[in-house]
């Protein structure tokens, strides 16, 4: 099992049956490890990943850079578009665009990190910039702005099916809000993530 927990359990079931499909997988980090698409990907999925860390880019291309289905993005997503901070934690799984979220990483567990400038886009242009335009999961794993791309998400417009958010038990009613407005069903809640589909 390649994801965190078992939320790849839920994923695949979800999708049991079909062999094709399309995954965006914002804050990808892996290609393996914590990896909530990888699984998919091996039903026969195609995706786009997004990752804006030059430290994690060549497991990336390594795994992904021959296959023609599959989008390598190293981008920022965020609410606006231009260059900004970026905290690169130098392999963990923590890079963060948000300097308060370094802060618990550095004291908590002696992470160190890197300051770049990189380039963030919104939903909106990171949407024009993929090679494919509906998507029926969406995983987001960033760290410190989650919902603020996932506000900028309408699931019905990208004919989305199915998403997990990593939301670190925090905000529980900011999310419920969110997916009930596109009345989406909770299949997982842990103290990482959100899995919810349409109904």
């Amino acid at each position: 099992m390649y994801s965190q927990n078992n939320e790849e359990e839920i994923i695949v079931k979800f999708f049991k049956g079909s062999s094709t499909g399309t995954f965006l997988d914002i804050g990808a980090y892996n290609p393996f490890k914590f990896s909530n698409t990888r699984a998919l990907y091996e039903k026969g999925f195609k995706g786009v990943f997004v990752e804006p860390s030059p430290t994690l880019k060549p497991a990336f291309e390594k795994a992904y850079g021959q296959d023609e289905k599959i989008q390598l993005l190293p981008l920022c997503i965020g609410a606006k578009n231009g260059v900004v901070d970026f905290y690169n934690a130098c392999g963990d799984a923590v890079s963060t665009t948000i300097k308060e979220e370094t802060v618990r990483w550095e004291k908590g567990l002696g992470v160190k990190f890197e300051l770049l400038q990189v380039e963030m886009v919104d939903v909106p242009t990171l949407i024009n910039r993929c090679m494919y335009r509906t998507f029926d999961f969406i995983n987001i794993d960033t760290e410190g702005n989650v919902f603020e791309i996932l506000e900028q998400i309408d699931p019905v417009a990208l004919d989305c099916q199915l998403m997990c958010v990593e939301w670190n038990s925090q905000n529980k009613q900011q999310y419920e809000a969110y997916f009930a407005r596109f009345a989406m069903q909770k299949l997982l809640e842990n103290g990482e993530n959100l899995i919810y589909a349409r109904t």
